[in-house]
Formats: C-alpha cells, structure tokens, sequence
C-alpha cells in the first residue's frame, strides 16, 4: 500500500484508466449515475494525488536527503553537503572534507534507479539507498579541464533525531 503513498504514477495511471471508462459509460447510457460515477473517479483522483503529495513517508525523507546533498555538492555548497554526514562517521567526514576541497562540481545527479530500503528494527533505525550517480566535476590541481563520472552507490543513513544522516557509502565503477 505504500506505493499509494510515494508514487505519483499509479494514481494518475489508474485514474486515467478509471475516468474513461466512467466517461464512455457516461456517453453511451447519457443517465445520471454514469455522470456521478465519472465525477466521484475524478474527485477520488484528484483526492488520492494531494495525499501523496501532503504524506511524506520515511523512504520519501531519505530520498530528499540524497537529493539535497547532491544539490549542495553541485551548489558547491561544503558546508550543507558535509551537514549530512553524521559526526559519528569521523572516517567519512574526513574523506568528503577532503575529496570536496579537492575538486568543483558542475553537475552531480542521481538517476531514477534510486531504491531505499529502511530497518526500523535496527536501533537506531538504519536505511540503504541504491542508486546511480552522474557527475561532472574539475580536479583543482589537474590540468584535465572536466572528469565524467557515472557510479553505482550504495549509501548508508542512519536516523538521528527527526534527519537521515549517512554513515557510510560504497562506490562501484
């Protein structure tokens, strides 16, 4: 049930679906139930969608983590990147202190295979995200004007108080 809650799609798809059907019945009977059977599908349509939009699920906040983050890195914003780190994972700040100062980015984008899966049986509670990374950065001290990466991740968040923050991450090539 919880795609109901974080995809847009199915809503729309069945919707959609549901609304023409309602609407030939409409047109080929011309009565009255047809009518409010078409207008109760959009109203339910249209009341499924702005719950989605209204419910923030717990898969949801992770994803806006990962976005904000990649938003800083390609704000060039260190400070709000290294804000999602916990600092409890002292290694991982350090690395990211020093990868960020190595390099500036142009374009850091997570691609639409993102895919979380959160532990609350875990204390505390712990979540995996999955996803590919695209990014164009310039190395500060290479002559080589622009790198292109494209990297299979695998990132861990940990929640801390009402944030997901990461605590580790693995890169793939």
């Amino acid at each position: 049930m919880t795609w109901l809650l974080e995809e847009r799609m199915p809503i729309l798809l069945l919707g959609a679906s549901a609304t023409l059907m309602m609407a030939l019945v409409f047109f080929l009977t011309r009565k009255l139930p047809a009518l409010l059977g078409l207008i109760g599908v959009i109203l339910l349509t249209g009341l499924l969608l702005v719950i989605e939009l209204l419910v923030v699920t717990e898969v949801e906040t992770v994803e806006n983590t990962l976005y904000q983050g990649a938003e800083s890195l390609e704000q060039n914003d260190i400070p709000a990147a290294l804000d999602h780190i916990s600092p409890a994972a002292e290694p991982i700040l350090q690395r990211a202190e020093q990868l960020f100062s190595d390099v500036t980015f142009f374009q850091v984008a997570i691609e639409n295979d993102l895919l979380v899966t959160i532990d609350h049986e875990a204390q505390p509670a712990t979540a995996n995200a999955e996803f590919t990374c695209h990014a164009k950065l310039r190395h500060r001290s290479e002559t080589i004007p622009y790198e292109y990466g494209r990297r299979r991740m695998t990132v861990t968040l940990v929640r801390e108080g009402d944030r997901w923050m990461v605590t580790d991450y693995e890169v793939r090539r």
